[in-house]
C-alpha cells in the first residue's frame, strides 16, 4: 500500500486507516490514536503523521503485553557483534569507494574545464587567425586591384604618349607646310615686289 512500494516503511495516516479497513480492523481516528498513545507509540498530543509496521503490530498485539512497545524497543537482537564488525568494515570500504570516486569525480572534472577553457582559447585563436587570413586577402585583393588600375592607367599613358607622338607628327608636318607656304607666300610677293619697282 506505502506509495514507495519496495522502499517503503510506514503508511500515512489515511492510508494505515485504509489498511486497517482491508484487514477487518477498522477504527475511526480517535480510537486509532487513543489505542497508539496507550501502547506508547506515541506521545499524548501527538498526531501521526506516519504510521509504521511496527505500531501497526503494537496495536495489533497489545492485549497481549501490556509493555509490549518498552519491550519491542529495547529488546536485544542477540549477539551479532561480528556480523556488525563485518558491515562496519564493508561500509568502511564502500565509504573510502565513494571518497575515491568524489576524488576521481573531481579530478576529471577540473580535467574536463581546463580541457573546455584551452578548447575556448584554441577557437579564439582560430578564429583571430581567421580573421587576419581574411583580412589578408582583402588586402591582397586590393594590391591586385590597385596594380590593375595602375596597369590600365600606364596603358591610358603609353596610348596617351602614341596619340601625342602622332600628334607631335601632324603638328610638325603641318607646320612645315604652313613654313612651306609661309615661304611660297614670301617668295610671291618678293617676285611681285621685284617687278613693281
Amino acid at each position: 500500500i506505502d506509495n514507495r512500494k519496495a522502499e517503503g516503511n510506514e503508511l500515512d495516516e489515511m492510508e494505515a486507516h485504509r489498511f486497517l479497513e482491508k484487514a477487518d480492523e477498522a477504527h475511526t481516528v480517535l480510537e486509532m490514536r487513543s489505542r497508539l498513545r496507550k501502547t506508547g507509540a506515541i506521545g499524548p498530543s501527538e498526531r501521526p503523521k506516519a504510521v509504521p509496521l511496527s505500531h501497526y503490530l503494537l496495536f495489533k498485539y497489545d492485549d497481549k503485553s501490556s509493555n509490549l512497545f518498552h519491550d519491542l524497543v529495547n529488546r536485544i537482537q542477540g549477539d551479532n557483534r561480528e556480523a556488525i564488525e563485518e558491515a562496519q568494515r564493508k561500509l568502511d570500504a564502500v565509504q573510502e569507494a565513494f571518497d575515491e570516486a568524489s576524488r576521481a569525480a573531481a579530478a576529471a572534472a577540473a580535467s574536463l574545464q581546463e580541457a573546455q577553457s584551452r578548447e575556448a582559447d584554441a577557437k579564439a585563436r582560430e578564429a583571430d587567425a581567421k580573421a587576419r587570413e581574411a583580412d589578408a586577402k582583402a588586402a591582397e585583393s586590393s594590391a591586385h586591384a590597385s596594380a590593375e588600375a595602375a596597369k590600365e592607367r600606364e596603358a591610358d599613358a603609353k596610348k596617351s604618349v602614341e596619340t601625342l607622338g602622332v600628334r607631335e607628327q601632324e603638328l610638325k608636318a603641318a607646320q612645315a607646310e604652313v613654313e612651306a607656304a609661309l615661304a611660297e607666300v614670301k617668295k610671291q610677293e618678293d617676285a611681285y615686289n621685284a617687278k613693281t619697282e
